[in-house]
């Protein structure tokens, strides 16, 4: 077989950093698409392919091929690639990778492909293709990009509008007064309308408005807002999507709440799994059917645009050593082995180690948590008995998707959309819940000392205050008890800042004056999500606690229970803020919990006196 032997390595330069390159060289449905691939769809041959592996074949009518792929391997933003062997085709294996270097003028891009042809005519066929073909494609798209990046916007911006159905301009051009009207963000709708005609087709089947907001500059929450009301108007159409928890592959999409059911199977991963309205419910929008209809064309499965949240992916045979180059932005990172079991918390210090060493094994152990540097030096070995797939991901991946948690008790959606609930009787777990309580400390005086009609404007002025700085904080308020606010947050270090934030507000106001002071208690565990008189409601032990920690908290204080303060996001951010922080210990007694005591921890951060107007 070594006459058919086929190797090609290109070298191609860019002025970008790997780093910008990254986004569009790992977007494998758009670099394949743009160097000439044939579109592939998902299929089945064999009952032996191994577990994370995937079975493809072309879904053009001019190339016949079928594979089995191996998952992609990827080190961000440095290298990325896979093995396809092949059972009908021109190749009998294909081993491609690609390699971004730094410069100090850029970057120098390295395509490798190695394998084999089937025969002599399929290598002299091959050889023609990858010569006088693919090499001036790749060198044509990698300019694009580069050229895309240089010049600040993005390729779709650069592209011609797409086809439309019958009547979608005349729609389009009447939404688009509409929608200024209601939102008055003309920029924002311009950019939106710009996405909608000239993006490619899986671009928009789910389209995240807080990823889009992040690529425009433009602020997430006016970027929801005028998602949320071209949805209104037509001009998008929102649903939900749920995702197995162990390969994060979506498996089910929802047009209603109302259908959602529990649990749901995961053919991938070949179980079921639970609903978890605070983990793999999310909101998606895409265009309106009138406006635009995506076709169902992919160019690849599961590569490292698709699963942007793993900066790390590595498969690993028996015995195998892998040493990593990585880059790693500020925050916390877990390292994941097999059916998504976390082995090590990183967490990215520029004091933190350079080196480490992580053994995958068959002995259970208790999980580890390390300090790193943004570059560190990682090498993992599989000591286990069978091939394992393993991963670095990123905490914060999806701080660009919006949870149910966080979006059906906000504001603008319940004022848009008050039918989109659950159906009644229904109920669905929320993992991992923060729950927020807030109350005004001796409320009783502000009405006595104001009189009823002025207190009661200035504790409407507080709730907006709340309702504002909750969401900014990706929360949402679930509803109000008297003086006293109910709120969830996907993670407490959101709730406590959006508490230290309204605090300040609160205590610097001359027009609230000095008698409205905050106090709150922050729990964190599982949930139950209800449909209670046409709105989501949370019920549960976790409600239950949070909602007595309030009465713990002295004037301008925030009570955290022992599951939050041993929370590695909180516990850090109590250890980095020492100098600024009053803390006490105490225990608590919390009413309808006799038998029970509760380690609190009442923490209060000092700030600077100053008065502010508002």
């Amino acid at each position: 077989m070594e006459g058919y032997r086929l190797a090609y390595s290109w070298q191609f330069p860019a002025q970008s950093s790997a780093e910008s390159l990254w986004p569009y060289l790992s977007n494998l449905n758009l670099f394949f698409k743009s160097i000439g691939l044939s579109s592939i769809k998902k299929t089945t041959f064999s009952r032996s392919t191994p577990k994370d592996f995937h079975q493809l074949m072309n879904a053009g009518l001019l190339s016949y091929n079928v594979w089995e792929e191996q998952p992609y391997q990827w080190e961000y933003p440095f290298r990325y690639g896979t093995v396809r062997s092949y059972r009908i085709g021109l190749l009998e294996n294909l081993k491609f990778t690609i390699d971004l270097t730094n410069y100090d003028d850029g970057t120098i891009i390295k395509v490798k492909l190695t394998g084999n042809a089937r025969n002599t005519i399929s290598k002299h066929l091959l050889a023609f293709y990858m010569t006088s073909i693919l090499r001036r494609q790749l060198r044509k798209t990698i300019q694009y990009f580069d050229d895309s990046i240089q010049n600040e916007v993005e390729p779709y911006e650069l592209s011609k509008t797409k086809s439309l159905p019958t009547g979608a301009k005349a729609r389009i051009e009447k939404i688009k007064g509409e929608l200024i009207k209601l939102t008055r963000r003309p920029r924002t709708i311009k950019k939106l309308l710009d996405f909608i005609q000239k993006a490619e087709d899986w671009e928009l089947s789910r389209i995240h408005s807080y990823e889009l907001a992040q690529t425009w500059g433009e602020n997430k929450y006016a970027v929801l807002n005028v998602f949320l009301n071209a949805a209104k108007l037509e001009l998008l159409e929102f649903g939900w999507d749920i995702s197995c928890p162990k390969c994060n592959n979506v498996k089910q999409h929802i047009y209603r709440l109302s259908e959602l059911r529990s649990p749901v199977f995961c053919e991938f991963c070949g179980d079921e799994f639970d609903v978890d309205f605070n983990g793999n419910v999310y909101l998606v929008f895409r265009p309106h059917p009138l406006i635009r209809k995506p076709n169902e064309k992919i160019y690849s499965v599961d590569d490292p645009r698709q699963k942007n949240q793993i900066v790390v992916q590595k498969y690993l045979n028996i015995g195998d050593v892998s040493y990593l180059n990585v880059m790693l932005e500020e925050g916390t990172y877990h390292i994941r082995k097999g059916d998504n079991e976390e082995v090590v918390t990183l967490h990215v210090d520029d004091l933190g180690l350079d080196t480490i060493n992580v053994i995958f094994s068959n002995e259970s152990s208790e999980k580890e948590e390390i300090q790193v540097s943004s570059e560190p030096n990682i090498t993992f070995t599989n000591k286990t008995h069978v091939p394992i797939l393993c991963t670095i991901e990123n905490s914060g991946w999806s701080s660009k998707k919006i949870h149910a948690t966080e979006i059906l008790s906000q504001h603008d959606f319940k004022s848009l959309y008050n039918d989109e609930i659950i159906k009644e009787g229904e109920n669905f777990k929320a993992k991992d819940l923060t729950i927020l309580f807030t109350d005004l400390m001796d409320s009783t005086s502000i009405y006595q000392e104001h009189g009823d009609e002025m207190a009661i404007g200035q504790v409407m002025s507080h709730f907006k205050i709340i309702q504002q700085i909750v969401a900014e904080e990706r929360g949402s308020i679930v509803k109000t008890i008297g003086d006293a606010v109910m709120a969830v947050f996907r993670n407490p270090m959101n709730a406590i800042k959006a508490v230290d934030r309204i605090q300040n507000i609160l205590s610097t106001s001359t027009s609230l004056g000095d008698s409205f002071k905050l106090k709150a208690g922050i729990h964190i565990g599982d949930c139950t999500a209800v449909n209670l008189n046409n709105r989501i409601d949370y019920f549960g032990t976790t409600v239950n606690i949070a909602s007595r920690l309030v009465d713990y908290a002295s004037e301008r204080e925030i009570v955290l229970s022992k599951e939050v303060y041993e929370h590695s996001e909180v516990k850090r951010f109590l250890a980095e803020n020492n100098d600024k922080l009053f803390v006490k210990e105490a225990n608590a007694n919390l009413k309808g919990f006799d038998e029970n005591e509760f380690p609190i921890k009442q923490i209060r951060l000092e700030k600077a006196k100053l008065r502010l107007v508002i």
